[in-house]
């Protein structure tokens, strides 16, 4: 009698104990996966942070949009409300494309004046449009508004070349400055119809700065050649399409097709 007595407050005891062990557990994993939530830090406060962490084994988490991504370098570009921030992404295979909201979580240094994030993990959030493009000067690019965010750029080409890697290279001259755009799909660019145009540029702002603290490079790097929009076209290419216009054999077959494109290319 007394033993069968023990024998059912010791069952009741354990299964007490259990429910309570359940209760516990299931209350800590909410919080942690409460905590792993808010511990998400905005893209301004990462480039904060990545001086103090540089170096560190410190992981920050974060979420942005993509506004450039290109497996060939390894180099992703996302961007939220408070700013931009490079991710080097290597030993990723299959990188988001632009227009992906997504969530990051690495380690934050601080190279060439600018904060990138290495031994990145990266989840899929889905689609989320890019960031509009903010008006920015050659000048502006080196300030902490402007790193890593999507810029519109205002100038005259220079020039367009073809550099090793396969990307467009455009000099667009803005003032005393110079911006260098890396155009990624450039396949059916006409470089003549550019050189010498003014035109408007949109890509992110990554400016190349030396162990001085000078910039070298006013760079800026874009998706697509469909960034590109022929404001004016050059004073060359317009008297060629009046030429062409008029049938004039002065206007080779090479100037009637800058002129052209350059006549129908939209304003800015």
């Amino acid at each position: 009698m007394i033993a069968g007595e023990l024998t059912r407050l010791r069952s009741a005891a354990v299964a007490a104990l259990v429910t309570l062990l359940l209760a516990v557990g299931f209350a800590t994993g909410c919080g942690e996966q409460g905590n792993k939530k808010n511990s998400l830090l905005e893209i301004s406060s990462v480039n904060k942070l990545a001086n103090r962490t540089g170096g560190s084994n410190t992981t920050l988490g974060f979420r942005g949009i993509i506004t450039y991504s290109d497996s060939d370098t390894h180099m992703v570009f996302l961007e939220d409300a408070t700013g931009g921030i490079e991710v080097d992404a290597a030993g990723i295979p299959n990188l988001p494309k632009i227009d992906t909201l997504v969530e990051v979580h690495g380690i934050a240094l601080q190279t060439s004046g600018f904060p990138l994030v290495v031994r990145p993990s990266i989840v899929l959030l889905g689609y989320r449009r890019a960031p509009a493009a903010i008006p920015a000067r050659a000048s502006d690019l080196a300030s902490a508004g402007y790193v890593g965010r999507r810029v519109e750029v205002r100038g005259t080409v220079q020039s367009g070349t073809i550099d090793q890697i396969g990307l467009l290279r455009v000099r667009i001259r803005d003032g005393e400055q110079v911006i260098t755009a890396r155009v990624k799909n450039n396949s059916d660019v006409d470089r003549e119809a550019l050189l010498g145009a003014l035109i408007t540029l949109r890509g992110v702002a990554d400016p190349v700065i030396n162990t001085d603290g000078a910039i070298e490079d006013y760079r800026v790097w874009t998706d697509s050649a469909n960034q590109i929009k022929i404001v004016r076209a050059p004073a060359f290419t317009r008297t060629f399409s009046a030429h062409c216009r008029r049938g004039s054999p002065r206007a080779g077959a090479s100037g009637c097709r800058a002129a052209r494109q350059a006549e129908h290319s939209p304003p800015a």
